[in-house]
């Protein structure tokens, strides 16, 4: 069974060119004009999707619009239900096709289902309360790595796979299905949710009824790990911090003897949140070697000037260096393993 996603979700027409368009193909006599076009009305086609707003992502975490892609400030709450149900059994494969994805736009890829009520998913809407349970989930591939779950909706014509669970109890489900885009998420608001809905009913002889759940809103806090999170930075375990920079001599900024493998050393780490505390910190240091030099008194990015004059700003800085590890996303408990640790759920075995 294949879904697309609709960006625009209802049938009607955004730009004037699309119109003109329409026009032409139907052309008639006695239709002369554009005004007198646009006042046709084109029923939309009975779905199993969700109506999504366009294809602008949430920002606020706590926002209704971050159930299935709704645009509360156009009228559209939420998201309305749609008026069909895909059939699916229990324990088969559901794929999606998505358009193609900017190249910038890594993140998770999570898939949750919620239950709808025992007469269906078209009159239902989830409010605020915590019925969805995660069923599969697709982080960063490795705590260095630039591969996330998101990469291969960036190559045309691939289509996400999700699997139903085979214990799970038949009935009516509500499938909540997102990517989130960390590009901008080194600080809140900065996360880009891009979630959409689509209705099914599961067949099957499964009895399982997952009890692990959670709400949308309310499942994601603007704090949380994954949510503010430097996707350009490596991420490292904390014993590994204090190993790398005592080996390289940069326990204290100032009295370094090698300021610039202090600034190597610091280009894995994660600064520390407060400007006024932090040395430096590093932006975009996967792609090109932008460094961002932060002290009580000087704060710029400078990538062509040379290390010695990055370091002369940071060495100038008395005291100790101050490190915030970055947490990796498969440990963090956060966007990857959670939201809110909440775990994936899966038949037991």
């Amino acid at each position: 069974m294949a879904l697309r996603r609709d960006f625009y979700g209802y049938t009607k027409f955004r730009k004037k060119s699309e119109m003109l368009k329409l026009t032409k193909a139907l052309e008639v006599p006695g239709l002369a004009t554009l005004a007198a076009a646009t006042a046709m009305l084109i029923p939309p086609p009975d779905r199993v999707s969700r109506p999504v707003a366009g294809d602008g992502p949430i920002e606020d975490v706590n926002s209704i619009d971050l159930q299935c892609g709704g645009w509360s400030a156009g009228g559209v709450v939420g998201s309305a239900p749609a008026k069909l149900h895909a059939a699916a059994e229990a324990g088969s494969t559901v794929k999606l096709r998505w358009t193609i994805w900017p190249d910038s736009h890594v993140g998770p890829m999570i898939t949750y289902l919620a239950r709808c009520p025992v007469i269906g998913c078209r009159a239902w809407e989830t409010a605020e309360e915590a019925v969805f349970f995660k069923i599969q989930e697709e982080g960063r591939q490795s705590s260095t790595s630039n591969k996330w779950g998101s990469t291969p909706l960036m190559t045309e014509g691939y289509e996400y796979e999700y699997t139903i669970p085979a214990c799970l109890q038949p009935g009516y489900y509500l499938v909540h299905h997102e990517t989130i885009a960390l590009h901008a998420a080194f600080a809140y608001p900065g996360v880009q949710f891009y979630p959409n809905c689509h209705q099914l009913k599961i067949t099957g002889l499964g009895t399982a009824v997952p009890t692990d759940l959670v709400s949308f809103p309310g499942g994601y806090a603007s704090d949380d790990p994954g949510v503010t999170f430097n996707a350009y930075l490596p991420t490292v375990k904390e014993s590994d911090d204090a190993a790398r920079v005592a080996e390289a001599g940069c326990e204290n900024w100032g009295a370094a003897s090698n300021p610039s493998s202090c600034i190597n050393v610091a280009r894995t780490m994660e600064p520390a949140t407060s400007l006024k505390d932090q040395m430096m910190r590093v932006i975009d240091v996967m792609a090109s070697p932008k460094v961002l030099v932060a002290n009580e008194a000087h704060v710029g990015t400078d990538s062509t000037a040379p290390l010695e004059r990055q370091s002369s700003a940071i060495h100038s800085k008395r005291g100790p260096i101050k490190i915030m590890r970055q947490t990796p996303f498969t440990e963090s408990g956060g966007l990857s393993a959670g939201p809110r640790a909440v775990s994936r759920w899966r038949c037991e075995l």
